[in-house]
């Protein structure tokens, strides 16, 4: 199988050396191509340094996807498998023997992605630490909610993921593109595009790819307000199917789930400002258990656990607030998407 790996690359020199060796390393062979897209740092130059092929973007203002589409449209018809992935993120040797080996098991499966791993911090400040601890269990819940929908996961993530070249070339043959230049979540929104067009969509353990996390509380709402908002976007562009039903039904139950969460927060607070007791049914607790365990389980998909992890987890609490912060960011989302506000990256 002929494969090429197109990294799509705006400003990333200091991550694209350790991105390049890792693909440089891969036990099966594979092309690379950089796609230096409106560069004003010497990314270009570094990547012609590491003896790669580059492609210099033309008149692109569509950002990753009109980047990747520009890519697309001049080497799809060359290989057999296309790996995508971002400038800042590092993959594991056997990460394409195993993206083959997978796409091998069936025929009708149209894109693999990896593992979600983070990439180690070096920071010691309290705060950056308290928040990559925390998108560390995230990381493992996502991992784990890919293996429990196995055959057509949600979304074929952008960090290192691998497509059949007959998926994408039906993608652009129905709707003249290959990703949509005007969404935010192209990864999404393609995975969306193949599964209407009958292709499976999985995620393979085996595949073990490291990414950079915002460590700070201004860009990871930035970020995670951007993936919603492209989400609904996506949504609002594919309307109602068989493929999307379950996305839109997704939604309904977390607009359930925040409201109830309202509603009990708002009757512990008056009863505790009233001075009254609490009558908590033991069922209450029994919830609580499940759900507890149900997340140490999960962390088993995080490399290297750590002890604060498993007293996160335990505790309860400091992940209810992220999981709260969370529920903000997407009610957000809900709202620049019915507003028709600008998109942001």
């Amino acid at each position: 199988m002929k494969i090429l790996t197109i990294v799509p690359a705006h400003n990333e020199e200091p991550t694209l050396d350790s991105c390049i060796n890792g693909i440089r390393n891969q036990t099966i062979e594979t092309d690379i191509l950089v796609v230096c897209d409106n560069c004003t740092d010497k990314t270009e130059q570094l990547a012609q340094s590491l003896e790669v092929n580059t492609l210099k973007t033309i008149n692109n203002v569509h950002k990753k996807s009109g980047a990747l589409n520009q890519a697309l449209d001049k080497y799809l018809l060359d290989y057999d498998l296309i790996l995508v992935q971002d400038a800042d993120t590092i993959i594991d040797h056997r990460l394409l023997e195993n993206a083959v080996k997978e796409i091998n098991k069936d025929k009708k499966l149209g894109a693999v992605c990896s593992k979600a791993g983070i990439k180690d911090i070096m920071s010691s400040k309290w705060s950056e630490l308290l928040w990559w601890h925390l998108q560390r269990i995230e990381y493992a819940t996502f991992d784990s909610s890919r293996i429990e929908t196995a055959g057509s996961i949600k979304v074929v993530h952008g960090m290192a993921a691998v497509y059949r070249t007959a998926a994408l070339q039906q993608v652009k043959n129905k709707w003249g593109r290959i990703y949509d230049e005007n969404n935010i979540t192209e990864d999404y929104e393609l995975t969306i595009c193949l599964k209407e067009l009958g292709w499976k969509t999985t995620a393979c353990m085996d595949m073990r790819a490291w990414t950079e996390v915002p460590v700070t509380l201004k860009e990871l709402w930035k970020q995670r307000v951007r993936w919603f908002r492209g989400g609904i976007d996506v949504l609002r562009t594919h309307g109602i199917n068989k493929i999307t039903i379950t996305e839109y039904l997704q939604h309904i139950l977390f607009i359930i789930l925040t409201v109830l969460n309202v509603l009990i927060i708002y009757y512990l607070s008056v009863v505790l400002i009233s001075g009254g007791q609490l009558g908590i049914h033991p069922l209450f607790y029994l919830v609580v258990a499940i759900v507890t365990l149900d997340g140490l389980y999960r962390l088993r998909y995080a490399e290297n656990v750590k002890t604060i992890e498993i007293v996160i987890r335990l505790a309860i609490l400091p992940f209810s607030i992220y999981m709260m912060l969370y529920q903000a960011q997407q009610l957000w989302a809900y709202w620049l998407s019915i507003t028709n506000a600008k998109n942001e990256w």
